[in-house]
């Protein structure tokens, strides 16, 4: 889709609270139609832990999601909208690993970002 790919981006967040990440699939910067892919976001305390240990584990889809899914809203657009909840991350703070990837309509996989997943934590806790 994208020979630049992958690309390293940190995220930060902080503890307990809502982050979203927007983002728009091109090819030779024209929007990619991503009906029918499958899109992942995963976040690791470490590399090697198992997928069933990630401490966030994400699949959005086009059309009626299954349990456990989300629907891309704007998928002929190309575009895709990653929301971590502020109960995802509740998480201990610190540094942890994620990574986005995809699979096409074709049955390619291909990582599109990964990197450091910085947990912050909430300087004032007397707000929540």
């Amino acid at each position: 889709m994208n020979q630049n790919l992958p690309m390293s981006v940190d995220l930060t967040v902080v503890q307990a609270t809502t982050q979203s990440y927007g983002m728009v699939f091109t090819v030779d910067d024209v929007a990619e139609d991503v009906t029918g892919f499958a899109i992942y976001f995963i976040v690791k305390e470490k590399y090697s832990d198992a997928d069933n240990l990630a401490k966030i584990n994400q699949k959005y889809v086009t059309g009626t999601p299954a349990s456990g899914e989300t629907a891309i809203a704007s998928p002929t657009a190309g575009e895709v909208t990653i929301t971590v909840s502020a109960t995802e991350t509740n998480i201990t703070p610190g540094t942890y690993y994620y990574e986005l990837s995809y699979v096409d309509d074709d049955g390619a996989a291909q990582v599109a970002f990964y990197g450091k997943f910085q947990v912050m934590k909430n300087l004032l806790r007397t707000r929540y």
